[in-house]
């Protein structure tokens, strides 16, 4: 697997991660995340193996 494909691959798990976080915090303002601790954990666990990476 060539350098480049996995770095695709890398930016491609980033983009699918974005359009969850964006569907679990639909219609959120900042306040109404911080008061909704579901989506908290949501995007942690979306987010975690992006950060990880």
């Amino acid at each position: 697997m060539s350098k480049q494909l996995r770095a695709q691959d890398f930016v491609d798990h980033i983009l699918q991660a974005i359009e969850r976080i964006d569907r679990y915090t639909a219609g959120m303002d900042e306040s109404g995340f911080v008061a909704n601790e579901m989506a908290q954990d949501a995007v942690i666990r979306v987010m975690r193996p992006v950060l990880a990476a």
